[in-house]
């Protein structure tokens, strides 16, 4: 094509000069990508480590951080394609649409999810189904349901023993407490006794 050589017709058709004539490029045979595009996940790394992209994946709640590499394929206008993504149970809505063949996750919590992809061509076809890998994070042991009720089952023994056992307590300190009684009252009637005897025997005297 010579320098410059570009003219736009009324028909909006193109024309190029060239060396060998003048070409015609017609807007009309530029017609819509019409085909949807193609989805891949080719690389997921948890906490930067590779990992085989096998779902549902069953993380531990230490694995809480992911990066997810994807690729949409056009063939018509391969570097068009665009991506629009949602991870269900952390993301209220689907992310804007992005050039980004990636996304990353860090410190998620511990809950079932569901990341979501689209692919839009050039031409603005959306996959119709997206891409869907499952994902669950199990939570720590002292964050588990069991391990409450084990806790709370744990917490009613120990306070039912404190209980039974400050029963017992209670009542040994109370027969402690009766025989000392017992043992005082004896006393005092044997020294009443006494006492009236020692009485006795002075009237006795006087008496005599």
């Amino acid at each position: 094509a010579k320098a410059n050589a570009c003219f736009m017709d009324s028909k909006g058709d193109l024309w190029f000069g060239t060396a060998n004539g003048a070409f015609r490029l017609s807007t009309k045979m530029d017609l819509p990508n019409a085909v949807e595009p193609s989805l891949l996940l080719h690389n997921l790394r948890i906490n930067n480590k590779d990992y085989p992209i096998a779902g549902p994946l069953e993380l531990s709640y230490k694995e809480n951080s992911l990066f997810l590499e994807f690729i949409g394929i056009s063939l018509s206008n391969p570097d068009g394609v665009q991506y629009r993504m949602k991870l269900e149970g952390y993301d209220e809505d689907w992310k804007p649409l992005t050039n980004k063949n990636f996304i990353e996750y860090s410190n998620l919590d511990a809950g079932n999810y569901k990341f979501k992809l689209k692919a839009i061509n050039s031409s603005g076809i959306e996959t119709i189904e997206p891409l869907i890998l499952d994902l669950s994070i199990s939570p720590p042991i002292w964050k588990t349901w069991w391990f409450y009720v084990l806790v709370t089952l744990t917490g009613i023994t120990l306070l039912f023993s404190f209980i039974k056992i400050r029963e017992r307590s209670l009542k040994e300190e109370k027969r402690i407490l009766e025989v000392k009684v017992e043992e005082r009252t004896a006393e005092v009637v044997v020294k009443n006794k006494e006492l009236a005897e020692k009485n006795k025997d002075i009237m006795d005297s006087i008496i005599y």
